[in-house]
């Protein structure tokens, strides 16, 4: 039983204070019962299976890196090559393949879309447009996207960075095969463009290639990354980030407001992927130049989970 300190008088609330109170409350769960009932038109617009998707070529896409992966272990192990590696070389090796594979592919379907016939269709609708070249490019990276955050949430300690990276980037080329922004998105799979170099640096490393060797892997790494990801990266990061506030702008006005643009939501989501991945990039250049050597690691692991054995080492 708890009782009161001697000299302590407790007060009950005044009623206008209960009143305050109640009404508070009342408008606490009104406000939740809106933003409940928009996120559910949200989630039933653009959370589920996207309408224009190609769900089959997503699932034929994971199906495929995940076999990959498979076979990549079961022919080393059959054959006995690199006897010498340790397990988490090893590992870095088989993330190597899958991330080359998505790199090549990846990279040779989007300038097939963007400088063949298919980007003059995308060019006249930004929002809406696709074509069966660019939605066959989104299935596939996409695919890869979904291995890419299994891989990461595989190996422990998970790094929180390459984490979101995929989950923000998953998400978005799901969103994207609405279809939705694929003039933009199509461009943003040239960040890929860096990924061999990076892959190069990797075997590199693994292989104790030549000095000479190594150094053009770097140098390759470095241009690439600060022609694709930094210089190219921000320019269309900020294109397409001014593209979608205009949109926002549009929806905002009652008057102006049009269903063919998407929810406010959606809008705001892009932005902050364009603007997560554009930071994650300049980090990423940040670590390699101002770091220590483990930073510079990161760098050359960015984007495929390959830094998971660092700290096992």
């Amino acid at each position: 039983v708890h009782r009161a300190r001697p000299g302590v008088r407790w007060k009950l609330p005044s009623p206008a204070m209960v009143e305050a109170i109640q009404a508070g409350l009342d408008a606490a769960n009104a406000a939740l019962h809106v933003a409940a009932t928009r996120v559910h038109e949200v989630i039933a617009q653009y959370g589920g299976v996207p309408r224009g998707s190609r769900l089959e070529l997503t699932l034929v896409a994971f199906t495929l890196f995940t076999v990959q992966i498979s076979a990549q272990v079961q022919i080393v192990d059959f054959l006995k090559l690199f006897p010498w590696m340790k397990p988490e070389e090893w590992r870095r090796l088989n993330i190597v393949g899958i991330s080359l594979a998505h790199a090549v592919v990846a990279c040779a379907l989007s300038l097939l879309v963007i400088h063949g016939p298919d980007n003059e269709v995308l060019l006249a609708d930004k929002i809406g447009a696709s074509t069966p070249l660019s939605e066959l490019t989104h299935a596939f990276s996409c695919g890869y996207f979904l291995i890419d955050i299994l891989v990461v949430l595989h190996h422990k300690p998970v790094d929180l960075k390459f984490l979101v990276h995929g989950i923000v980037c998953g998400a978005a080329y799901w969103l994207a095969q609405a279809p939705l922004f694929q003039y933009y998105t199509i461009r943003f799979l040239l960040f890929e463009l860096s990924t061999p170099w990076m892959n190069l640096r990797h075997l590199c490393d693994l292989f104790h290639a030549p000095k000479p060797l190594s150094a053009l892997a770097s140098l390759g790494l470095m241009v690439s990354f600060l022609g694709c990801r930094i210089a190219y990266g921000i320019s269309l990061g900020y294109d397409f980030t001014t593209f979608l506030l205009g949109l926002v702008q549009t929806q905002a006005d009652p008057r102006s407001r049009s269903d063919n643009v998407p929810a406010v939501e959606v809008l705001y989501f892009c932005v902050s992927a364009v603007v997560s991945m554009c930071s994650l990039n300049l980090l990423w250049l940040l670590l390699a130049l101002f770091s220590s050597k483990q930073g510079r690691k990161e760098l050359i692991g960015e984007g495929q989970g390959a830094v998971e054995g660092k700290k096992n080492r």
